[in-house]
């Protein structure tokens, strides 16, 4: 019985050992060519981009996606020749989900975090399409900072608001800055309103 028992125990003993070679194998590979297995950091920012831009570019936006696709950013910094690209969709993404939320304090944050990013940007490494929005995006951020100009504002705003998405959302911005920062500026105010409705007909 116990001659039996040991053969048992013997068997049990040597299958063991081809899969501990195969471990064993297995954490060699990793270890020579781990580096060549896994990601580059231009594959994951590239993976991690494309349905943020898809999020953003929708009509309207997917804001639950856009959360969503923020969070699978990875946290490095990205590779020098997808820096605007990366910045550029980031500060979209914040402006945007500033534009959606209502709560005033969480929008306040999302709209220095959209800026800060859209700060990072050189325009001029944008695509075509991407440059008017870039414009309209950064002026509508830089004009809810606390710390905003009103007068750079106001500059910025009237050189992109025919750029938006929606030009309406643009005028009364401008608008508000109108009648909020300049005093006399009634026939400013009236002027915007007008073109307000006339792109609203």
């Amino acid at each position: 019985m116990s001659t039996a028992n040991s053969n048992h125990y013997g068997l049990v003993r040597i299958w063991q050992i081809p899969v501990f070679l195969l471990a064993c194998g297995v954490w060699v590979v990793l270890w020579q060519f781990g580096d060549r297995l896994r990601p580059t950091p231009t594959e994951r920012f590239q993976h991690a981009l494309a349905p943020l831009r898809n999020s953003i570019d929708r009509t309207p936006p997917l804001v639950d996606q856009i959360h969503a696709a923020l969070r699978e950013m990875p946290n490095i910094d990205p590779p020098d020749h997808l820096k605007t690209e990366t910045h550029y969709l980031m500060g979209s993404a914040y402006t945007v989900l500033a534009e959606f939320t209502e709560a005033s304090t969480e929008a306040d944050e999302w709209w220095k975090l959209g800026y800060r990013h859209l700060q990072q940007v050189d325009p001029s490494n944008l695509s075509e399409k991407d440059r008017p929005k870039y414009l309209y995006r950064y002026a509508t951020s830089y004009a809810h900072l606390p710390e905003t100009d009103p007068k750079t504002a106001v500059e910025q705003l009237e050189k992109s608001v025919v750029l938006a998405d929606d030009p309406s959302e643009g005028h009364l911005l401008l608008s508000r800055f109108y009648q909020q920062h300049y005093t006399g500026a009634a026939k400013e105010f009236e002027k915007q309103f007008a073109e307000f409705f006339e792109v609203c007909h």
